[in-house]
């Protein structure tokens, strides 16, 4: 009898080892500037090129990014943009089962010059809602059956489920 319940425990014991199977693979690396520092809000793109699956991320206040749970394999391409910075585009990039592919990117020193950009508000001065909205009047308030002359019993009327 021991030795059955100490077989019984070591088969139990071992099943979260055996299915503890990594399938994946990530993108990770540092984007940075030509003068060195590190860019923060960049956003990175990877596009698995044989079946259109995208996995996108931006890179954090310290410039790291990490692009997890991507398929292996490849080709991937891989797109870093910036707002004011030309994108760096990087074609043709295989990633290895349970390896992290380490990319990192340092864009150019030629800038993009954005243009200005004006926003205006046409229209009087209306309130515009948007949203849905439900308006429900004294009479109807007065009229509704209750049955417990809760606030439920009135918030029934709104489209959205609660």
């Amino acid at each position: 009898m021991k030795r059955s319940l100490l077989f019984f425990a070591l088969v139990m014991a071992s099943y979260g080892a055996v299915q503890a199977q990594v399938t994946t693979s990530s993108v990770t690396g540092i984007v940075k500037e030509a003068n060195g520092s590190v860019t923060s809000g960049a956003t990175i793109k990877a596009t698995h090129v044989p079946s259109g699956t995208v996995y996108s991320g931006s890179s954090n206040a310290a410039g790291r990014f990490n692009l997890p749970a991507m398929r292996v394999g490849g080709p991937y391409k891989i797109e870093v943009t910036y707002v004011g910075q030309n994108p760096i585009v990087y074609n043709d990039v295989y990633i290895q089962l349970g390896q992290p592919y380490v990319l990192n990117s340092t864009f150019g020193s030629n800038e993009t010059v954005l243009d200005e950009v004006t926003v205006t508000r046409t229209g009087g001065s209306k309130n515009l809602k948007t949203g849905a909205e439900t308006s429900i009047s004294r009479k109807q308030m007065e009229n509704l059956p209750t049955v417990s002359r809760s606030i439920e019993d009135f918030t029934r009327l709104t489209p959205r489920q609660m």
